[in-house]
């Protein structure tokens, strides 16, 4: 081979290899950036609808937010809002969640909301999302008023029930099915917020209690509404069953203990109608919904401050939940009638349930002297034993014989109830007596 030769091939080979050289970063850089590459985002897709056949004002509108997270404080990651003018439901909706927003989230739950003037405000429950890229389609999603379903925060009000929430950026106030939209105003303690619409009304919480005023009119104070505590446990009868809920679990002993089923825990979700449980296991699903109103047990003289449905796969049993002493505390009650008699003019009996270094006592006023004693709770009613009284004179005889005939029917009271105003009715052989807070 000719020096020529040699040298031309010397040179093809450099140059070969100075291509395959100069290619393999080229080609590296560009795996390194597909890897690189921005996640794919989310997009969401369904239906609003509701069963009212109730047509939605002009002014509605549709809001869709997916959050990090459920319950107050969760943050908010993405939000559609739409006017929806003469549109009626179903409503269809669209909402992209930023795909850097849904790789840094624990958890994507998925709520939506029509706001209507002066109101409701119907939304939807909770929905977890697990899928975390590409396109979703939830199906129709029902909307229901917030007074039945859980929203926000509740607070009483005496009889009235207020709540407090958020539904993408916008705070919302809902009163007797009215709804404001609200603004944060500087406050020195606590959070309070004002409408936007200028309607003189306001909310101010402080803690569990808040000040609200409504177009001009203050509510009495408002005490937000918690769920009960735990354990807790209900009961009812024809057919027996008695159902116990804790941090470890749920057990339910149905028909007569036929049937013994265990659940796993579940958080309370709360509304200004109810408290509403849901669980299942492999082979049961059950609901549990727990309504702020007395309950009188059809077996025995007692009241339970709850009304309790549960719902075994798809069947629903009633009954009462709760402790009965909870119906006799929480204030001093007033006495208007003691057996067949109504008090005499000008004195003020009273009676209080309490307890005092973990005792269950009773204390009030008669007509002259103050008396005390214990009580106790039994499951078939109520038993009371007087202790003592002061020994002041009375200044007539009908005050004194008012006296003697309560002090008298304290002693044989054997259960209690709750009359359709609220009062309390302690059951003695010899008439009730008869008190209102």
């Amino acid at each position: 081979m000719t020096i020529v030769r040699r040298l031309a091939l010397i040179f093809a080979v450099g140059a070969l290899a100075a291509c395959g050289a100069g290619d393999a970063p080229e080609n590296d850089r560009e795996a390194e950036t597909a890897s690189q590459a921005k996640p794919e985002g989310l997009v969401v897709r369904g239906q609003l609808y509701y069963l009212e056949r109730i047509a939605l004002t002009p002014d509605s509108l549709a809001v869709v937010e997916v959050r990090d997270g459920q319950g107050p404080g969760a943050q908010l990651l993405a939000e559609s809002r739409e006017e929806l003018g003469n549109r009626q439901v179903p409503i269809g909706f669209e909402l992209q969640i930023d795909p850097e927003a849904v790789e840094a989230s624990d958890a994507l739950v998925l709520q939506a909301g029509i706001v209507s003037s002066p109101g409701p405000l119907r939304v939807t429950e909770p929905v977890t999302i697990e899928q975390r890229s590409g396109e979703l389609e939830v199906g129709q999603l029902r909307l229901s008023p917030v007074p039945q379903i859980a929203f926000g925060v509740t607070y009483q009000c005496a009889e009235r029930s207020v709540v407090v929430g958020a539904l993408g950026e916008q705070d919302w106030l809902v009163v007797d099915n009215e709804v404001y939209a609200l603004s944060a105003q500087p406050a020195a303690s606590g959070a309070r917020y004002v409408a936007v619409d200028d309607s003189d009304t306001e909310f101010w919480s402080k803690g569990d209690e808040a000040t609200v005023r409504v177009r001009g009119e203050r509510l009495p104070t408002c005490d937000r509404v918690v769920a009960p505590e735990l354990p807790f446990t209900a009961r009812g009868q024809e057919p027996g069953w008695h159902l116990r809920i804790d941090e470890e679990a749920i057990v339910l002993r149905a028909h007569y203990g036929e049937q013994d089923l265990t659940f796993p825990p579940a958080p309370a979700q709360i509304s200004a109608a109810d408290f509403r449980y849901e669980t299942e296991s492999e082979d049961h699903r059950l609901t549990v919904l727990v309504d702020r109103q007395a309950c009188s047990d059809t077996m025995a003289d007692l009241v339970y401050p709850y009304r309790v449905r549960y719902t075994l796969d798809g069947v629903a049993e009633l009954g009462c939940g709760g402790d009965p002493a909870e119906v006799l505390m929480g204030g001093e009650w007033q006495i208007e009638q003691i057996g067949d008699e109504p008090v005499v003019a000008g004195t003020e009996p009273t009676i209080e349930f309490r307890f005092e270094d973990g005792e269950a006592r009773f204390a009030g006023r008669a007509s002259c002297n103050r008396y005390m004693g214990g009580f106790n709770l039994t499951g078939e009613g109520l038993e009371l034993t007087p202790a003592a009284s002061t020994l002041m004179a009375c200044p007539d005889e009908a005050q004194a014989l008012q006296e003697r005939r309560l002090q008298a029917l304290l002693g044989e009271v054997y259960g209690f109830g709750i009359d359709d105003s609220g009062r309390l009715l302690l059951r003695t052989s010899g008439g009730d007596i008869v008190a209102a807070h």
